[in-house]
């Protein structure tokens, strides 16, 4: 399915391409303003190699070469996925540095966070991140909600 989706850039077909089961409508975002395109929040909520293998190794170095065909408008950690925001994380400072060039909302669980020594409450009865990467927020799910208001997703992935 790739292979012709690419084949339809290819041949200049703007806003249709044939896929494995006949035609369907795709946002082919090599030819599209990126304004236009679908706008993605993942939500990292399995533990193990969801962060180091399916953000590190898939999703960011699509994203650090502009050619992850989406636009991502957040990113929310639960659990030990947390520590991938790290100060001196290799893929936490790769991932910082992308977010603010792309925009991207970062933000880690609250309650996660503080029971890793990533955030303590904060004199507003919420949260503050500490010894993360730059940009993190924390939060729970009205702030994510909240945080990304002003850019909602289209779709909400979690992993």
């Amino acid at each position: 399915m790739k292979h012709k989706a690419v084949d339809a850039v290819i041949k200049g077909m703007r806003s249709r391409a044939q896929v494995l089961f006949g035609e369907a409508s795709l946002p082919l975002c090599a030819v599209q303003e990126r304004d236009e395109w679908v706008k993605v929040a993942y939500i990292f909520s399995t533990t193990g190699h969801t962060v180091s293998y399916k953000l590190g190794k898939m999703i960011l170095p699509q994203l650090e070469e502009n050619r992850h065909g989406v636009e991502v408008v957040g990113m929310f950690f639960f659990d030990d996925n947390t520590y991938a925001l790290r100060v001196g994380d290799a893929l936490g400072e790769r991932l910082s540095r992308v977010a603010r060039e792309q925009g991207i909302l970062l933000m880690l669980c609250d309650q996660c966070a503080t029971e890793r020594g990533l955030a303590i409450p904060d004199e507003a009865g919420g949260y503050r991140p500490v010894t993360t990467v730059e940009g993190v927020r924390v939060g729970c799910f009205p702030d994510l909600y909240a945080a990304l208001a002003t850019n909602p997703p289209d779709h909400v992935i979690t992993l």
